[in-house]
């Protein structure tokens, strides 16, 4: 496949431009800014078109950086020659892909034909765009390139296979980002741990109560039998003393927590009253809020009335106001005065029940003092053996409700635990299954590294008398030091122009088995130093006698 002539139409500052080609090298010496990186872009896009703009910024994207800047038909066309055939290609394009336009002219019959599609490069030489970046496009400053599946089924021979590499690819990137999400719904070692603790503490609480429970019940025992022994002394009587005085006492209690009750609702009853006399001056500050309104718009003749009508309806509302609101305070106090004799009389009747029961124990005092005491006692036990009667029942319930919790927890620990180690094993499988895929990637690329390290040393020992330079499956460029292998980084920058060129050159006659390309040189070698460069001259001479080479440069010292 050869290049013949193009013409740019608008493209970039290209305006109106011809070029025919030659056999071999065609050499463009032009001086910085007359455009040949836009004219080596301009011959990428006749094959490969222009993809859309995205998220780039307007200088960063191709298809808006290139836009003509005397504006006009933006695009041009290129004459070529394949397989003995003629063919014109013309492309314009647009703000999109959309807008873009591609036809392709059989130069035998001047008429338009399908044998190639929008798709030019890539049917004719086998490869995509980023592989023809890759290769055979050599820009300024971007030598260096990562190599990519396409580029590895060339060299593999897996491209016979269609999308096979790409789909590997594809296997592992999908199976890495599965065994991310498994690692991430696994559940994490410190959520076990914390369910754990939880269950314990919960152990802790129920053994704390259940030994609660045993010493109350220990006391209960007690104090029965303590009662039992008092009940015997004392008569058959005694324990149904014992329970009056016990229910007497326990009725003056209830009757003193029920009086200051009372006496608290009337004294809230009395703050709500104090509170809502200062209420009376609402009215008052809504009446001079109003007054200032109708003297603000008298004054702006917003209202049409004499001064004596103004102050009428002014003193009017003042009035209506504050006898709605007398009516209303005073039915609010009438219902306060009320609700307060209602509680008053009952705090009464309160004290006369209370002073009845004093009464009452009073006279079980004075009927039998020694009596007394004892019923006093018997019924403090009694008393206290309810209140632990209470604790008992109230450390059951707890009990229960710490089983039960403790049995959620268990349950939810034991799933913790068996989807962790589901979720483990599937982890390792897909582990096991990626190491698999990229052992065999690798053993699959170190069928392409020595034939590509054998063209490599040879195009740069034609270059350079160092040998200490290494590919690896990847087609990265390390240094054999006596120390071990140093990535190219290490390199001065001409070194690693250097690498990058002759590795190109090794990919352009690995990967390029359909169709002989042409190669298109935008001023790579301005890092070489004198000796290199030289060199580098001499082999591109010997490669345009192979390959149709597009030389671009700014300066006559690399110019062959």
């Amino acid at each position: 496949m050869k290049l013949l002539s193009l013409h740019i139409e608008n493209f970039g500052k290209l305006k109106n431009f011809d070029y025919v080609f030659k056999d071999g090298l065609n050499t463009f010496c032009t001086d910085n800014g007359w455009g040949k990186t836009t004219l080596a872009t301009f011959i990428k896009a006749m094959f490969f078109g222009m993809d859309k703009k995205g998220n780039l910024k307007p200088y960063a994207a191709e298809r808006s950086k290139y836009m003509p800047w005397q504006g006009g038909i933006y695009g041009g066309s290129i004459v070529f020659e394949i397989g003995g055939k003629t063919y014109r290609v013309l492309r314009t394009f647009g703000p999109t892909p959309e807008s873009d336009k591609f036809e392709l002219v059989d130069f035998a019959t001047g008429k338009a034909t399908k044998d190639y599609s929008t798709n030019l490069g890539e049917e004719i030489f086998g490869i995509g765009k980023e592989t023809f970046t890759l290769s055979t496009y050599f820009p300024q400053g971007m030598l260096e390139g990562d190599i990519n599946d396409e580029v590895r089924s060339h060299l593999s021979g897996a491209n016979q296979f269609a999308g096979d590499v790409e789909m590997h690819s594809r296997a592992v990137k999908n199976l890495k980002s599965l065994s991310r999400q498994l690692v991430v719904t696994s559940p994490k070692v410190y959520e076990i741990r914390d369910c754990e603790n939880q269950i314990e503490d919960g152990k802790a609480a129920l053994s704390s109560f259940q030994d609660k429970k045993e010493q109350a019940k220990e006391e209960v025992e007690q104090l029965k039998a303590q009662l039992k022994s008092l009940t015997k002394k004392n008569g058959e009587g005694s324990k149904q003393a014992s329970q009056t005085l016990l229910d007497l006492n326990n009725k003056k209690h209830e009757l003193e927590n029920e009086r200051k009750e009372y006496e608290n609702t009337l004294k809230n009853r009395m703050s709500l009253g104090y509170k809502a006399r200062f209420t009376l001056l609402l009215p008052l500050v809504l009446m001079l809020i109003c007054t200032g309104i109708f003297v603000g718009l008298y004054f702006a003749n917003g209202i049409k009335m004499n001064l004596g009508t103004l102050l009428a309806v002014i003193i009017a509302l003042t009035v209506v106001m504050l006898v709605a609101y007398i009516c209303y305070y005073s039915s609010l106090k009438k219902k306060s005065k009320q609700k307060r004799s209602e509680i008053d009389v009952k705090i009464l009747e309160l004290n006369k029940q209370e002073l009845e029961i004093e009464k009452l124990i009073q006279a079980y005092r004075e009927a039998d003092s020694a009596k007394f005491e004892k019923f006093t006692e018997i019924a403090a036990k009694e008393k206290q053996l309810a209140v632990l009667e209470n604790d008992i029942r109230h450390f059951d319930d707890q009990i229960g409700l710490l089983m039960e919790t403790i049995d959620t927890e268990e349950s939810k620990l034991d799933q913790m635990r068996t989807k962790k180690e589901e979720l483990e094993s599937k982890q390792q499988i897909v582990s096991a299954v990626i190491k698999f895929l990229e052992e065999a990637q690798e053993n699959l690329s170190k069928r392409y590294v020595q034939p590509m390290q054998e063209k490599f040393t040879q195009i740069i020992g034609e270059l350079s008398e160092d040998k200490s330079f290494r590919l690896d499956v990847d087609l990265n460029t390390n240094v054999d030091t006596q120390i071990g292998l140093k990535e190219k980084q290490y390199l001065s920058r001409g070194k690693q122009d250097l690498v990058d060129i002759c590795k190109r050159f090794a990919l352009i006659d690995s990967v390029f088995t359909k169709e002989k390309p042409f190669i298109v040189l935008d001023d790579p070698f301005i890092n070489l130093d004198e000796n290199v460069l030289s060199n580098m001259l001499k082999l591109i001479s010997k490669f345009s006698q192979e390959f149709q080479i597009i030389y671009l440069i700014c300066h006559n010292s690399r110019k062959m």
